[in-house]
C-alpha cells in the first residue's frame, strides 16, 4: 500500500502519466489541491466536493453528494482499502468548512470518523472539536479541553484551551494554563490573549505577582496586546522590585519595548545606559539588537549611538553601529574601524560589515570623495584574508588596477576571487563585465592544473565550463546518494507528507515535517529536516520543495561551492528549469532573455506556482492582481489565472518588457523596479551614481541591494547551464 500510495503520487506528476487516465483533476492529490484553493465562503459547494472526492483513494466523480449528511454517510461507508492516503485530512477540511457554513453538528459528526492520524494533524482535529463544542454549548467542552492542554504543550493549545476553561468558569485551571504560555512570547498572539486572560483573572493582584519573570513576561503580553496602562502600571511596580541577573536583563529588554512604544527615549536610555555592561555584551545580542533594531526602525539615530557605543567591543554594540551607519549613510572611517573590528573580533560573513567598509572606499553621490581609496580597498583586502568576505575589495582593486594598464596585479587579484570567491557576487560580476585588458590574461592549462587554476582560467575566459571538472564536493556527493536514497523509500509521515506537497498543502507537509522525531542536537534536526524535504520535493516533483531544501541544507553547513564543486542531480535541483517551455515561448515574445526569467522566478517564488505573498502578490512571477490586470488588458487576455503557469510567465514576462521599455531599463533597473517600485527605480537613477558598479552598491534599501545581487548571480548561472 506504501509503495502504492507514492506511486500514485508520482504517477500524477510525471510526464509518463500525461496520456494515461490519471490526467489532472481525477487524482486525489488533483482534488485535495483544488479544495485548498476554493474559497470556503463563496466556493463552498465546490471546495466541499473537492475534499470530498480526495478522500478516496480511486476518486468517484459521477457521486453527486452535495448536503452534509450525505458526505459523512459516505466517508464512513468507505472501506479502510478505499481511503485515500489524504483521507484524515480531507474529514479535518471537511469539518471546518462545516463550520463555517455553523454547521456545527455535522463538523462533530466528521471529526468522530474513525481513523488514522498524524500528531500534528491530531492537535488540530482536538482544537476544532473543541471550538464546535463550544459552538453547540455542550458541557464536554470543559473537559475535552483540559484533555487537550495535557496531550498538547505549544502555545496555542494552551491559550484556547485556558480561553475555554476561563468560560467554563474553572478559573484555577484557566489560569494555569495562561501562565504557562507565558514561557513561550514567540506565539505573538497567544501570548498576548493570554495575558489578558491572566489580568481579567487575577485583576489587581498582578501587580503583586510573586513570580518576578512572570510578571515581566506578562508586561510584555499586555504591551502586544495594546493595553499599554496595565503595561505601564506593571512596569512601576516592577522597578520598585530589586532585580539581578536574568531577571534584569529580561525587564531591560521588554521594558525598553515598552518606552520605545510611547516614544519616551529617556526611559530607554535609562534602562539600557543603566545596565550596558551585561545587557550589551556578548551571549545577549539577540536582545540587545531588538532593541537597536526598534531604535532604528523610529529613526532615532543619535540615541542608538549614544546607547551602542563601541567600547567595550561586543556583537550587538559593533553591528549596531554598522546597521546605523548603514541607515543613516554615515560611511565614514569610523564606520570602517567598526566593520573592521567586528569581521576581525566576531563574524568573518557579515556582508553588512564588508559593505559598510566598502563603501566607505567607494565613491559616492553623496560625499567629495570622486575616486576609490585604493589604500582603504587593500585594508578590507586584508582584514578580510581567511574570511568569507572581502570579493568586493578584490574587484574594486582588480577594476582600478585594470584601468591603470598593471595587468599583474590584476592577475594576482582575480587568482584571489577564483580561489577563495567562486560563488560571490563579485565573481560573477566579472563575467557580466569583463574588464577592459582581461582578454590578454588568459592563463595556459597544464596538465594536473589545480582547481583554483582551472576556476582562474574559467573565470578569465568568460567560460565557466572549463573549470566543470574541477570535482564535486564530497560532503554534497554524500547528500545526493542519501537524498537519492530516501526518496526511493519513503513510509509513514514521510509518505503522507510526500502526497501533501503533491497535492500542493504545504504547509500542513512542512508542519508534518517539524513534528517528526530525531536528534536531539538542534543543528543536526534542521540538517535532516532539509534532507527530507530534499526527498520529497524530488520524489513529488515539486521543484520549490527541493530547492528550498538544498539552499538550506548548504546555508546551515555554510557552504558556498563553485557551480560544477554540486554533483549534477543537486545542480538541476538548486536550478530548475520548470515551465521551460512557457518561458520559452514568451520571454521570446517579449524580447527577454529566458535567464533573466528563469533567475527572477527563482528568487521570486522558487518555481511554486501557487506562491502567494503577505502583499498579495501571486504565482510564480508574484504579480498583483491590480499589475496583472493593467498587462492582461494590453495583451488581450479576457481570462486569466495567476496561480496557473502559463498565465503567469505570460503576464510576467509582458511586465518585464513594459519596465524595461518604459524606463528603458537594464537587467539591475528591472530588478529595482520589480522589488522597490518603478518609482523607487526612477528615483535613484537621477540622483545616484551613474557608474553601473558604483549604482549598485548605493541602493539605499538593504533588501533591494540583496535582491539585485542575487538576481545577477542567478542571471549569469542560467546562462551557463542554459547553454550547456
Amino acid at each position: 500500500m506504501v509503495k502504492l500510495h507514492i506511486l500514485i503520487a508520482l504517477c500524477y506528476f510525471s510526464l509518463c502519466c500525461r496520456g494515461s487516465a490519471a490526467i489532472e483533476g481525477e487524482s486525489y492529490t488533483g482534488f485535495y489541491a483544488k479544495g485548498l484553493k476554493l474559497n470556503a465562503k463563496l466556493q463552498a459547494p465546490g471546495k466541499m466536493r473537492a475534499f470530498y472526492l480526495s478522500s478516496m483513494r480511486e476518486p468517484d466523480q459521477n457521486n453527486k453528494c452535495d448536503a452534509w449528511d450525505c458526505v459523512t454517510q459516505g466517508l464512513m461507508a468507505l472501506d479502510t482499502k478505499a481511503r485515500s492516503g489524504l483521507f484524515a485530512y480531507a474529514v479535518y477540511h471537511l469539518a471546518e468548512l462545516a463550520m463555517s457554513q455553523n454547521q456545527f453538528n455535522e463538523g462533530l459528526g466528521l471529526l468522530a470518523i474513525s481513523t488514522e492520524v498524524p500528531q500534528p494533524l491530531a492537535r488540530k482535529i482536538s482544537l476544532l472539536k473543541g471550538r464546535l463544542l463550544q459552538f453547540t454549548a455542550q458541557p464536554a467542552v470543559a473537559d475535552h479541553f483540559r484533555a487537550h492542554a495535557e496531550k498538547f504543550t505549544d502555545a496555542e493549545s494552551l491559550y484556547f484551551a485556558a480561553a475555554a476553561l476561563e468560560r467554563s468558569g474553572d478559573k484555577k485551571k484557566a489560569l494555569e494554563l495562561a501562565l504557562r504560555v507565558l514561557d513561550k512570547p514567540e506565539a505573538d498572539f497567544a501570548f498576548a490573549q493570554s495575558g489578558l486572560i491572566i489580568r481579567n483573572l487575577m485583576g489587581q493582584a498582578i501587580y503583586a505577582m510573586e513570580n518576578v519573570a512572570q510578571k515581566i513576561r506578562l508586561m510584555e503580553a499586555l504591551r502586544v496586546a495594546k493595553d499599554r496602562a496595565s503595561a505601564q502600571k506593571l512596569y512601576q511596580s516592577l522597578l520598585r522590585q530589586k532585580l539581578a541577573g536574568a531577571e534584569k536583563l529580561l525587564f531591560t529588554h521588554y521594558a525598553s519595548r515598552l518606552a520605545i512604544d510611547g516614544g519616551d527615549l529617556k526611559t530607554v536610555t535609562a534602562l539600557v545606559g543603566g545596565n550596558a555592561g551585561d545587557f550589551l555584551a556578548d551571549g545577549n545580542d539577540k536582545a540587545a539588537l531588538d532593541i537597536c533594531e526598534r531604535l532604528l526602525k523610529k529613526k532615532q539615530f543619535n540615541v542608538a549611538e549614544s546607547l551602542f557605543s563601541l567600547k567595550p567591543p561586543s556583537k550587538s554594540r559593533l553591528q549596531c553601529r554598522l546597521r546605523l551607519a548603514q541607515r543613516a549613510g554615515k560611511l565614514d572611517i569610523y564606520a570602517r574601524e567598526t566593520a573592521s573590528a567586528y569581521i576581525a573580533g566576531f563574524d568573518g560573513d557579515s556582508t553588512l560589515a564588508e559593505r559598510v567598509f566598502l563603501r566607505s572606499c567607494l565613491p559616492d553621490s553623496k560625499s567629495k570623495q570622486s575616486t576609490v581609496s585604493v589604500p582603504c580597498l587593500e585594508e578590507l583586502r586584508n582584514a578580510s584574508r581567511g574570511k568569507n568576505v572581502g570579493a568586493g575589495a578584490r574587484y574594486y582593486l582588480a577594476r582600478h588596477y585594470d584601468a591603470a594598464g598593471q595587468a599583474d596585479k590584476v592577475m594576482e587579484l582575480l587568482a584571489e576571487l577564483a580561489a577563495d570567491y567562486a560563488d560571490d557576487f563579485y565573481f560573477y560580476r566579472i563575467l557580466d563585465k569583463p574588464f577592459t585588458n582581461q582578454k590578454n590574461l588568459v592563463p595556459k592549462l597544464h596538465q594536473g592544473a589545480s582547481r583554483s587554476e582551472k576556476i582562474l582560467a574559467a573565470l578569465v575566459t568568460g567560460d565557466l565550463n572549463q573549470a566543470k571538472n574541477v570535482g564535486e564536493l564530497s560532503e554534497l556527493k554524500d547528500l545526493e546518494k542519501r537524498v537519492w536514497k530516501m526518496s526511493g523509500s519513503l513510509t509513514g509521515d514521510k509518505q503522507t507528507a510526500l502526497l501533501l506537497f503533491a497535492a500542493d498543502g504545504r504547509d500542513e507537509a512542512r508542519e508534518l515535517m517539524r513534528g517528526e522525531e530525531g536528534s536531539t542536537d538542534l543543528n543536526t534536526r534542521k540538517l535532516q529536516t532539509y534532507e527530507t524535504l530534499i526527498a520529497l520535493g524530488r520524489a513529488a516533483n515539486k521543484s520549490d520543495i527541493a530547492l528550498y531544501g538544498v539552499k538550506q541544507w548548504m546555508r546551515e553547513k555554510k557552504l558556498r561551492p563553485f557551480l560544477y564543486d554540486i554533483p549534477p542531480g543537486l545542480l538541476e535541483l538548486l536550478y530548475p528549469t520548470t515551465y521551460g517551455a512557457h518561458v520559452e515561448k514568451y520571454a521570446e515574445k517579449n524580447r527577454i532573455e529566458v535567464a533573466e526569467v528563469m533567475a527572477l522566478i527563482r528568487q521570486e517564488s522558487q518555481f511554486f506556482p501557487g506562491a502567494l505573498s503577505v502583499a498579495h502578490a501571486q504565482g510564480l512571477m508574484q504579480l498583483l492582481p491590480s499589475t496583472a490586470k493593467l498587462v492582461a488588458a494590453k495583451e488581450g487576455m479576457r481570462t486569466y489565472d495567476l496561480f496557473k503557469a502559463e498565465d503567469n510567465i505570460r503576464l510576467g514576462t509582458a511586465f518585464m518588457r513594459d519596465i524595461k521599455d518604459y524606463y528603458t531599463a537594464d537587467y539591475v533597473g528591472l530588478a529595482i523596479a520589480y522589488n522597490a517600485g518603478p518609482g523607487r527605480y526612477t528615483q535613484w537613477k537621477k540622483k545616484l551614481s551613474h557608474d553601473d558598479d558604483f549604482f549598485i552598491e548605493e541602493i539605499p534599501f538593504q533588501e533591494t541591494y540583496q535582491y539585485v545581487r542575487i538576481l545577477l548571480i542567478d542571471r549569469a548561472k542560467y546562462r551557463v547551464l542554459l547553454k550547456k
